[in-house]
């Protein structure tokens, strides 16, 4: 059995039309590769959820 599952971290990070580089006053972005750790505890709920969801075999 084959399972691929994809995570896009895109419409968290731009949740509007316009994008920013700052979410709630602090920096998403370390440089222009890297997210900052802010970027990361932004990010890290929706992660966890999908990597737990494989985890127990459940799809989110």
């Amino acid at each position: 059995m084959s399972l691929l599952i994809v995570w896009d971290p895109f419409p968290l990070l731009c949740a509007t039309e316009t994008c920013s580089a700052i979410a709630e006053g602090m920096p998403l972005y370390f440089d222009g590769d890297h997210l900052s750790a802010h970027g990361n505890r932004v990010l890290y709920p929706s992660f966890r959820s999908v990597v737990e969801g494989f985890r127990y075999g459940h799809s989110s």
